[in-house]
């Protein structure tokens, strides 16, 4: 057994307990690598949709991390390594939620299986990238309900309007690996010197690891002296571009999470021939959509596939690509993640910290709230309060008179309001960005009263409206 397992063990020893003075909602956390590519990308359309606030960590291995590891409410790891060897040396992830993307299946380095599946025990949830990995992870153990298969994703509207009748090319998609098959990928360019060809790869200034470009791979001097080959470095960007010279995608990986550039292709109306990896099955549901080739396929079989789909009608592949946007893939993953915004609510008071937030038109405290002493009163608080953006304020507000009158609440243009407040209730306003570093919260309320005038009170002092409580979003 790994010495890395009895870490685990003792690490999850005990209750988990939520950490007081958190920074941040998310910090997802990837190997340095991943940065610019596929991973970085799947985090970035989790943060968007989840509307949290979130942190990054790149780590310098997936071993090690090399960076302080923030605290959070959740952490999300982009890969099992990292998950299972952060879980293993970071004792306050212990307090949070723990999430990870499991996808590139490989135990002959890094944690082993069992190893991973202890820190999946802990997992609060694991997304898998195809219904593949989903099985593999339940026959290893792992329970089902904390399985989420997320497919995806591509953005839709980087490829509308692409002309595809410019479409000649069959193309390769993606950095040099040699789990992509590139001794395949080479061979069926040669066997074809009839048809043009592509190899798409980033462009080097979005490329961190330069040791995954073509360029500089044991094969770049055979991909120079292919005149049938035509080796494109482009920016994302500008991927529709390359695409719209294509009419057929194709990839033999040996192992693969997606591919996502077959959603592209999809996308571009490009007709995908594809390996049987990944969530090529999830993906490719009949040979209207695309063709999967068998295991281990050899130059013939991909060559009869190339011809085969350069028959094919591609019209309406970019429906089929709808399925599978960036945005329903964060929307999924955020909503499964289950994490709701933190309110960090502050009670007014005689003594109540809220209190310190009250500026102009309101009177000394009482035992659970303060008074406005008119019809206007403001409220300021420092913008970055609690180490943490403000994205929206709860106030909680009552009047006194209830019989008439309203409330309403501004900050900057936003204005949240009721034309008659008769009950205690909650006011949610949103706050914009800006570099004021204070927000300043104006309330205003109508028919202010004095207590000993309008009732058996002996309070003479004028009343308008109160506040309870303040919450921060």
């Amino acid at each position: 057994m790994s010495r890395l397992i009895p870490h685990l063990l003792k690490t999850f020893d005990g209750p988990k307990t939520q950490p007081i003075d958190l920074v941040y909602d998310i910090v997802f956390i990837l190997n340095v690598n991943s940065k610019g590519w596929i991973l970085d990308k799947i985090c970035k359309v989790v943060e968007r949709a989840s509307g949290l606030h979130c942190g990054w960590v790149y780590a310098e291995t997936n071993s090690r991390l090399g960076v302080p590891l923030p605290k959070a409410r959740a952490y999300f790891y982009a890969h099992y390594n990292l998950a299972a060897n952060t879980m293993a040396r970071a004792p306050q992830v212990v307090g949070a939620k723990n999430f990870v993307y499991f996808t590139h299946p490989d135990f002959s380095r890094g944690v082993s299986a069992s190893e991973m599946l202890v820190a999946f025990d802990y997992m609060d949830g694991v997304f898998a990238m195809n219904a593949s990995d989903r099985q593999f992870l339940i026959e290893l153990g792992l329970d089902p309900e904390k399985i989420v298969t997320t497919v995806g994703g591509v953005d839709l509207a980087m490829f509308d309007g692409l002309d595809i009748s410019k479409g000649r090319s069959v193309g390769f998609v993606g950095g040099y690996y040699e789990r992509k098959n590139p001794r395949l990928i080479l061979d069926v360019v040669k066997a074809n010197p009839d048809l043009s060809f592509i190899l798409l790869e980033g462009h080097p200034d979005e490329v961190l690891n330069t040791g995954i470009q073509w360029r500089g791979s044991p094969y770049a001097e055979e991909i120079a002296g292919l005149a049938n080959l035509d080796l494109v470095q482009a920016r994302y960007a500008d991927y529709p571009q390359v695409y719209e010279r294509m009419s057929v995608y194709v990839s033999v990986s040996q192992r693969e999470g997606g591919p996502m550039p077959l959603l592209e292709a999809l996308a571009a109306n490009v007709y995908p021939v594809v390996a049987d990896t990944g969530f090529a099955r999830d993906v490719v549901t009949g040979e209207d959509v695309g063709i999967i080739l068998r295991k281990d396929p050899d130059v013939d079989d991909v060559t009869a596939a190339i011809r085969d789909a350069l028959t094919r009608s591609r019209t309406t592949l970019n429906e089929v690509a709808s399925r599978f946007s960036w945005e329903a893939k964060g929307a999924l993953i955020a909503a499964s993640m289950n994490l709701d915004p933190i309110v960090r609510t502050y009670p007014f008071g005689r003594g109540a910290e809220g209190s310190a937030f009250a500026r102009e038109g309101w009177h000394a405290p009482d035992s659970d709230r303060i008074w406005s002493n008119g019809t206007r009163a403001t409220l300021q608080i420092s913008r970055g309060y609690g180490q943490r953006p403000i994205e929206a304020v709860r106030l909680r507000l009552g009047l006194y008179y209830t019989a008439v009158g309203g409330l309403s609440v501004k900050i900057g243009k936003n204005i949240v309001s009721v034309s008659h407040c008769n009950t205690e209730q909650d006011f949610l306003v949103p706050v914009e960005s800006g570099t004021n570093p204070l927000i300043t919260i104006e309330i205003e309320g109508s028919y202010p009263r004095i207590p000993a005038e309008v009732s058996s009170s002996k309070d003479q002092r004028l009343l308008g409206f109160y506040i309870k409580s303040l919450g921060l979003i």
